[in-house]
């Protein structure tokens, strides 16, 4: 039997949601120019593995938005523990849950997870090494006692010790994001508004030159950083969670007690122009 061809089209999910319909959409990304090798990055006797750049080594150039890293997670399985990643990799089992959390049906929109001393770990070689910007929908039901990581990430691989963003919730509602390396701390910036009761849209970028934090799609700190770093090979945040940040007793501080939902890790830092197109669109890149 012969029939006419019939011919498929596929239209983005939730393209009216998204701030990038078309993945070929070019967008502005930064660069350390390394002139290393991936063995540089992951060898402990290599220097280059201890982030020696300068501001002279950043770059700037446009990328089609389809060959960014993108990491989303929406939660709209609604259930289980592991998390299907809705961003350029489109691959389950790129993010997990563990630990005490709670799934909810009144999330941001959909369904959305509550973190009661649980946390979501994310996989490593999936993860932006450059410039990235983090945007979550939060809600924060009870003040905290003291500074909560929201997310944060450590690597001890191989004997080196390094931490790259690392985003806290304070007890007085504020956010407080800093950048560290080798030990040393290279910027931090504190949000000048807190969460306000209900759904917030929380964003914080790192262009390897300064580090700001949105809140509800408007800027409300911005503190430059002394030197450029990258995020290390094989290291990634986990949500909720730092096993490397600490109490002043030297204890691991405190998981993130709280809702979240939408959150989009790009690798690229937006612009003032390009969150507040996120915060009103709601998705940064159609699936």
């Amino acid at each position: 039997a012969y029939s006419r061809p019939v011919i498929l089209s596929r239209r983005p999910a939730q393209s009216e949601g998204a701030v990038i319909v078309d993945g070929h959409t070019r967008v502005p990304c930064q660069f350390i120019r390394t002139r290393g090798v991936f063995d540089d990055f992951v060898n402990p006797a290599s220097s280059a593995s201890h982030n020696p750049f300068e501001f002279t080594d950043v770059v700037g150039t446009e990328l089609e938005a389809r060959l960014v890293p993108y990491i989303l997670l929406d939660f709209n399985e609604g259930s289980g523990t592991m998390l299907n990643d809705g961003g350029t990799g489109h691959q389950i089992g790129r993010a997990w849950l563990s630990g005490d959390y709670e799934w909810l049906s009144d999330g941001w929109t959909g369904p959305a997870i509550r973190l009661k001393g649980g946390k979501i770990a994310l996989r490593a070689k999936s993860f932006p090494h450059g410039a990235y910007t983090f945007s979550t929908r939060v809600r924060v039901n009870a003040k905290a006692a003291e500074a909560q990581p929201l997310a944060a990430d450590g690597d001890h691989w191989q004997g080196i010790t390094t931490e790259g963003l690392r985003i806290d919730l304070l007890p007085d509602g504020r956010i407080k994001a800093r950048r560290e390396i080798g030990g040393g701390l290279t910027g931090e910036a504190i949000s000048g508004d807190g969460l306000r009761d209900g759904w917030n849209h929380l964003v914080v970028t790192h262009d390897l030159q300064s580090i700001r934090i949105f809140l509800n799609g408007k800027l409300s700190a911005e503190a430059p950083v002394s030197k450029p770093g990258y995020q290390r090979t094989h290291s990634a945040p986990t949500i909720g969670f730092s096993g490397i940040a600490k109490t002043k007793q030297g204890k691991n501080a405190p998981t993130f007690t709280g809702d979240l939902d939408q959150i989009e890790i790009i690798g690229t830092a937006l612009d003032a122009s390009a969150v507040q197109a996120l915060y009103g669109k709601g998705q940064w890149m159609a699936k």
